[in-house]
């Protein structure tokens, strides 16, 4: 059993002063992973999770992703037991601050 790791970068200092939603990122044949977000600015705000499993027509919220981000931090989501969602992606509602995030979804696959 081979295990390969990899990071796959969703935000690469996306300005956190206005509300966003990363891109999606194809999770489907991901056995275990993480997503961590951080800034080191004051930004406040929600962060959540969103997911689909059809062609990224239906977004929902992935169940107790929702955090709520004062200040500078980060934040991780593990996933030991792979997504199981098709497509992945970060949501920020903006509420005030100024700053950047910068996300990462870091995969093991088993084969």
């Amino acid at each position: 059993m081979t295990n390969y790791a990899n990071v796959l970068e969703i935000l690469n200092n996306e300005d956190g002063s206005s509300s966003f939603t990363s891109d999606w990122f194809d999770v489907s044949k991901v056995d275990s992973g993480s997503i961590q977000i951080d800034s080191a600015d004051a930004l406040i705000g929600n962060l959540k999770l969103q997911a689909t499993n059809d062609v990224m027509m239906h977004e929902n919220d992935v169940q107790n992703s929702a955090v709520t981000f004062t200040g500078a931090g980060s934040q991780i989501w593990a996933f030991p037991f792979g997504f199981g969602y098709k497509f992945i992606r970060i949501s920020w509602e903006y509420v005030s601050g100024t700053g950047t995030f910068n996300a990462n979804i870091h995969t093991r696959d088993d084969e």
